[in-house]
């Protein structure tokens, strides 16, 4: 075979190669996020983060496209506000009352709201709420107040944003319950959640809503 007519074959199995190894790493990466996160989310992820960065360039045009990425960097590693333990921006949102979250170190947590059970995702509502949520912090720069981690090596605490509390307004809106099982006494949330049942917001427009600890045991 002419040498001519060689460049041209190897060019283009070299282009299918280069094609299939990097359709196998995607979905070698997706797998694994799913299994670990039980979602894929990283592709949305990156799509979010150059968005993010093409805004602040966009608003700078003599900047670089380091100096684009690094106010995100200086707004991370300002600290946690006074009397929280924790601060960071949400990247992911699992559901209504679990999200991800990139603190100063570029560490990734995962984050459960400790005072409120959200609906399960394939639970009337479930969606719904994971939007509220989302609605709510998805992309913004957050404090927590950390009171522990549970068996699934999750941060337990409450997310607080512009200086509100954020289990409390997914209760009031009617997008979660108040988890009277771990916090019996807490006023703020019980006073949030009987305001949310008496106009029937959200899940209280059903005339008999499930509580999620019920439907996890199969009593639906």
């Amino acid at each position: 075979m002419p040498a001519t007519d060689l460049k041209p074959r190897l060019r283009r199995i070299s282009g299918r190669l280069f094609a299939e190894v990097l359709l196998a790493l995607i979905v070698v990466a997706s797998i694994a996020q799913y299994l670990q996160r039980g979602e894929v989310s990283w592709i949305t992820d990156s799509f979010r983060f150059i968005e993010t960065s093409y805004e602040r360039f966009s608003g700078n045009p003599a900047a670089g496209v380091a100096d684009a990425v690094e106010p995100r960097k200086k707004e991370a590693k300002r600290g946690a506000g006074p009397g929280y333990d924790l601060k960071g921006r949400v990247y992911s949102v699992k559901d209504g009352d679990s999200v991800m979250l990139m603190d100063s170190d570029w560490v990734s947590h995962e984050i459960r709201l400790g005072g409120i059970d959200a609906p399960e995702r394939d639970q009337p509502h479930g969606q719904r709420s994971k939007y509220a949520l989302a609605k709510l912090i998805l992309g913004r720069t957050v404090d927590v107040d950390v009171t522990g981690t549970d068996k699934y090596h999750r941060t337990i605490g409450s997310i607080v944003v512009a200086g509100s509390r954020v289990d409390v307004e997914m209760v009031r809106s009617g997008n979660a319950w108040w988890y009277r099982y771990f916090n019996p006494d807490n006023r703020e949330l019980a006073k949030a959640e009987k305001e949310a049942r008496q106009n029937k917001r959200g899940l209280w427009q059903d005339e008999a809503p499930i509580p999620p600890w019920d439907w996890r045991r199969g009593k639906r």
